[in-house]
C-alpha cells in the first residue's frame, strides 16, 4: 500500500478533500452511490481497477435498492479492503489472518462513524419507502452521504497509514 510520508499534513488533508469532493460530484452527476464512493480511490490513489468499479455497482441504493447497507458505506469499505489487502491471498496463512484483522479494524471504525451520523437505509422496492426517498429534500442529500463515506475511508487510508 502507498504510504504518504512524502506529503505533509496539509497535503494529506487536501487529498482527502479531493477524494470526497470527487465522490460527491459523481453522485450528483451520475448516481449509484457505491461506485461514486469507490471510484475516486481509483482515480486519486490507484486502488482497484475496472473490475472493482463494476463489482461495486449492484450495492447502490442500499444493496440493489433493497434497503440494506447504504451503498456509499459499501463503496467506502471496498476502498478500505483494496488499501489494506496484502495483494495476494493465501487462504489461512498468518498474513491472510493479519490482513483480515487489519481490514476489520479500519472497517469497523468507518461503520461506527457512518452509523453515528446516518441511521437508516431505504428499501427502494417498497413503494412507500421509495416515495419518501425520492423526495427532493431526502434524495439530494445522497451527495453529502457519499462525501462523508469517502472522507471517512480516505482518512482511514491516508492518515492511518502514517500512524503505523
Amino acid at each position: 500500500m502507498r504510504h504518504f510520508s512524502d506529503m505533509d499534513g496539509k497535503q494529506r488533508q487536501l487529498l482527502i478533500a479531493q477524494i470526497a469532493s470527487t465522490a460527491r460530484k459523481l453522485e450528483k452527476e451520475y448516481g449509484a452511490c457505491s461506485r461514486c464512493t469507490l471510484f475516486p480511490f481509483q482515480e486519486h490513489l490507484a486502488l482497484g481497477g475496472e473490475e472493482a468499479y463494476l463489482a461495486s455497482v449492484p450495492f447502490s441504493g442500499g444493496v440493489a435498492g433493497n434497503g440494506g447497507v447504504c451503498g456509499a458505506l459499501i463503496g467506502a469499505l471496498m476502498a478500505i479492503g483494496l488499501a489494506y489487502g496484502n495483494g495476494e491471498v493465501v487462504w489461512g496463512s498468518k498474513e491472510d489472518r493479519a490482513t483480515f484483522a487489519d481490514v476489520r479494524v479500519h472497517s469497523n471504525r468507518v461503520c461506527d462513524r457512518f452509523r453515528e451520523r446516518f441511521g437508516r437505509s431505504w428499501d427502494l422496492r417498497d413503494p412507500e419507502s421509495a416515495a419518501e426517498f425520492s423526495k427532493k429534500e431526502i434524495h439530494d442529500k445522497c451527495g453529502d452521504v457519499v462525501y462523508f463515506a469517502a472522507e471517512l475511508a480516505a482518512k482511514e487510508i491516508i492518515l492511518e497509514t502514517e500512524a503505523k
